[in-house]
């Protein structure tokens, strides 16, 4: 009895010394550049394929880009049935991606041999996403695309399997923990 109340006595004064947990947030999703691999660092701008995006990392709020951010998480969204959308019209639709997404994430490493990395995260408004991650298949059953869901934060990283892949995935992993 005595060492049971010890025990929890140890276990709790060893809580209270490290302190309240701070809450994930989009930018913990960066690796520190000690944590990636020989010949693996952020590239420096985004891939041309992430316009509008002029930063590296990039955290924001502008609509396209959640939207289209979220739509590389999620996969290809299903237009409406005919008739077929103007440009106009299909931009507004798919600006319905950015609904419920406070705020966005991307970032693209670069391995020496030009390999990319990419990082894009999501951070719903409330405590809780709606992303349903059985609903894409690419992320179930490709080994190049780690998905983590870090409480109201989802994020994705895409890459070619090899150690600044790994390195990446691993940190982005570890937050979930």
């Amino acid at each position: 009895m005595v060492r049971a109340i010890a025990l929890a006595w140890s276990i709790a004064a060893l809580g209270a010394q490290r302190g309240p947990v701070s809450p994930i947030m989009l930018s913990d999703l960066t690796v520190p550049a000690t944590s990636l691999p020989n010949g693996c660092a952020l590239s420096a701008a985004p891939a041309a394929s992430l316009n509008p995006l002029r930063e590296n990392p990039w955290i924001g709020t502008d609509a396209p880009a959640r939207a289209m951010i979220r739509e590389r998480i999620e996969g290809p969204i299903v237009v409406p049935d005919p008739p077929a959308l103007t440009v106009k019209g299909l931009g507004a639709f798919r600006l319905q991606l950015a609904e419920g997404v406070e705020e966005a994430y991307a970032a693209v490493y670069r391995q020496a041999d030009s390999k990319l990395i990419v990082v894009f995260g999501m951070k719903f408004t409330g405590d809780e996403q709606d992303v349903d991650p059985e609903r894409d298949v690419r992320t179930s059953r490709n080994p190049r695309i780690i998905r983590v869901t870090i409480g109201s934060i989802v994020a994705m990283v895409n890459g070619d399997g090899g150690p600044c892949f790994q390195a990446v995935g691993a940190h982005v992993k570890s937050l979930a923990r």
